[in-house]
């Protein structure tokens, strides 16, 4: 990836190629988050040249990536958070009984009739699910890449490397952290069981450990993969956009200078 020690591009490019990833795979594959992706990008460069000051470094690669990825995707859910709570809330209503009528008019009803904090309502548990997920995500980005350059004999990441090595990356990440996700979304909603009416069975929980207890004994363990492979499929396709639009967006700044 263009994270490596030998480059030394300024970071604006990483900033621009992160808003050109965000905005085009959000553009294909879900109309929001263009500006948190660009900040996770570039944040994942910011921690990586943090990390590469630390002596032998070189000794856990991948360690280093999982670590900087984890601080990129938890400094860019921390931001973005209140946005993505009331986006959860417009999509889970029912369209029967819509308690929302768009994104200025939820935020408003949550401060008056709920509180402030309930914009940040399950944000521990969307850290504990966000932070190995892009750090997961990073670490196997960068060694499936490796992987394929040393089986091609490549030197460089070119546009086949990115998008297989993106998928497999966003695959296992969103498999392995999924029932955290799970139980983050449902977090999300409680409180909204009004809004919910029509939906089914509304879970009750009260944190993070007793959401996936609640959920296992009510559902069964395949209760916390409920949903995982239309996830995959979407994790999927959405992390080959990122890695590669990235990629090439900062192969053509090069190019450019």
């Amino acid at each position: 990836m263009g994270f490596s020690q030998r480059t030394a591009e300024p970071n604006l490019d990483y900033a621009i190629a992160g808003a050109a990833s965000g905005f085009i795979t959000r553009f294909l594959c879900q109309p929001l988050d263009v500006i948190k992706i660009r900040f996770q990008f570039y944040s994942y460069h910011v921690f990586m040249k943090m990390i590469q000051r630390i002596q032998e470094i070189e000794e856990w690669n991948h360690s280093m990536h999982f670590i900087a990825g984890a601080g990129a995707g938890s400094m860019a859910t921390i931001i973005s958070f209140p946005f993505d709570t009331v986006r959860t809330r417009l999509v889970a209503q029912s369209s029967n009984h819509q308690v929302y009528n768009g994104v200025l008019h939820s935020c408003s009803l949550i401060l008056r009739q709920e509180s402030p904090k309930v914009f940040f309502s399950g944000l521990l548990p969307t850290l504990l699910q966000i932070a190995p997920h892009t750090g997961l995500q990073f670490a196997f980005y960068e060694f499936f890449t490796d992987f394929y350059k040393r089986y091609t004999s490549g030197t460089n990441i070119n546009f086949y490397n990115s998008m297989l090595s993106g998928s497999a990356a966003g695959f296992i990440a969103k498999t392995i952290v999924y029932p955290f996700d799970l139980a983050r979304k449902r977090l999300q909603v409680q409180g909204f069981q009004h809004g919910r009416k029509g939906f089914g069975k509304f879970f009750q929980c009260k944190g993070l450990l007793d959401c996936l207890r609640v959920t296992v004994k009510e559902e069964g363990v395949q209760g916390l993969f409920k949903g995982l492979v239309p996830s995959q499929i979407k994790a999927a396709t959405t992390s080959a956009l990122h890695f590669t639009v990235y990629e090439q967006v900062l192969l053509l700044l090069r190019i450019l200078q």
